[in-house]
């Protein structure tokens, strides 16, 4: 079968597209990121799957209605993908979905799964045994799935185009749950608590109330050695090669989660060990001078906040060139967005990255932080001679935005 490929950034369906080329299926994408959407581009497809994200009066989604062309979304495509494999896996979540179930896949690895992830890997389709996936939040997407065990990193408000609020979101995650078999919850997160003691739960944290608690944290060079207990059992101590205690709950989660599958402890400390990041996660892309410079998917508040948290931890300086991602997003959490910029000595505010959404950029946000810290506004195609002009100055720069932010900082090296 021809499958094309509908989304707004390449990464988020071209995993997706692998793991069908690998079933056999002929296939084609096209994104708005990098070389935008064309009717023609669906003529000879035989099966168009397209992003949420994607707007019905996209001119790819229409052609392929007008052909009569059938049409499915991921969700639901991923739905019946995930039907094809023994056990499903999913790890849902606002902050953390891509690592932890990156993480679950190396915790997993012996047995050879298949992993879907938003983000660009060099990780190839395994067998048809076990299927590990994302599981988005954005529009109910994850309400296609019913996993057979998830892990829950957190919950977060987010996504104010379709959740008019927290409670509405909860209640999202709540509906997921029920449909989930057996779901692994964080349970230091304040917003997943009211999932916990009900049934087929397993709890995790750093708090002695957990079942899979983390313990006796040991900052390494590259991350950490922590100790993790089953109800007060000792299981093991663990390598974790990427850095950030945020992280560590990620690692966290999917341990549960695989040793409760039936995972030996030998099994998921190596494949935890060799797990060393995902692209733009904390990515360090090089160094202009003695400037180290990285690129990360930071767009909300409170990844902001963990990944400048991390930065400012190493680097006596460290400055940030931010790309918001949808208007929605940036009016709704204008004062957490000011908060979180502000833990950098600098911010290089960028144009919006609108992606589904239309509107114009406005300064509220740059009017709001230019009160509390360093701010320049500039457009996307001068950020890169900001850069190289600034880089004596600062420690560390760090290129954020899940838009198209991140070409622009690897034009660098």
């Amino acid at each position: 079968m021809r499958i094309h490929f509908i989304g707004i950034n390449g990464a988020s369906m071209s995993n997706l597209a692998l793991i069908s080329k690998n079933n056999g299926h002929t296939v084609s994408g096209s994104d708005l990121t990098l070389h935008g959407h064309d009717a023609k581009n669906v003529q000879n497809a035989e099966l168009v799957v397209y992003s949420s994200a994607i707007n019905e009066d996209n001119c790819e989604l229409l052609e392929a209605r007008r052909l009569n062309i059938p049409t499915i979304s991921r969700a639901d495509y991923l739905s019946k993908l995930s039907k094809e494999y023994g056990s499903f896996f999913a790890v849902c979540g606002c902050h953390g979905k891509t690592t932890t179930t990156t993480m679950l896949y190396h915790a997993l690895s012996s047995l050879s799964p298949t992993l879907h992830v938003g983000a660009k890997t060099e990780i190839k389709p395994g067998k048809k045994k076990i299927f590990i996936s994302e599981a988005c939040e954005y529009k109910k997407s994850f309400l296609s799935l019913r996993p057979d065990f998830s892990v829950f990193t957190n919950v977060d408000y987010d996504h104010p185009d379709c959740y008019k609020n927290l409670s509405e979101l909860k209640d999202a995650y709540l509906q997921f749950y029920k449909q989930c078999g057996t779901s692994f919850i964080n349970a230091d997160d304040k917003h997943s608590k009211f999932l916990l003691k009900r049934k087929n739960t397993i709890s995790y944290g750093f708090s002695d109330d957990a079942e899979f608690v983390a313990s006796s944290l040991r900052p390494t060079p590259c991350g950490y050695v922590f100790d993790v207990s089953y109800k007060s059992h000792l299981l093991s101590s663990f390598t974790l090669n990427v850095k950030g205690r945020h992280n560590v709950y990620n690692a966290l989660g999917s341990i549960a989660c695989a040793f409760s599958f039936g995972m030996s402890k030998n099994a998921i400390r190596s494949g935890i060990m060799k797990f060393e990041g995902v692209k733009r996660r904390n990515e360090f892309l090089g160094k202009i001078g003695e400037c180290d410079v990285y690129t990360d998917y930071a767009h909300h508040p409170t990844e902001i906040i963990n990944q400048l948290t991390l930065l400012t931890s190493f680097y006596k300086s460290t400055a940030v060139v931010f790309q918001p991602h949808t208007y929605s997003r940036t009016a709704n959490l204008l004062s957490d967005f000011a908060y979180a910029l502000t833990k950098a000595d600098c911010v290089i505010l960028l144009p919006t990255f609108a992606s589904r959404e239309k509107g114009e950029d406005d300064d509220k946000l740059y009017n709001l932080l230019k009160t509390k810290i360093r701010v320049e506004k500039i457009g996307k195609n001068e950020a890169n001679e900001w850069t190289k002009n600034n880089s004596k100055n600062y420690a560390c720069i760090c290129y954020m935005g899940a838009g198209d932010i991140d070409n622009e900082a690897r034009k660098l090296f």
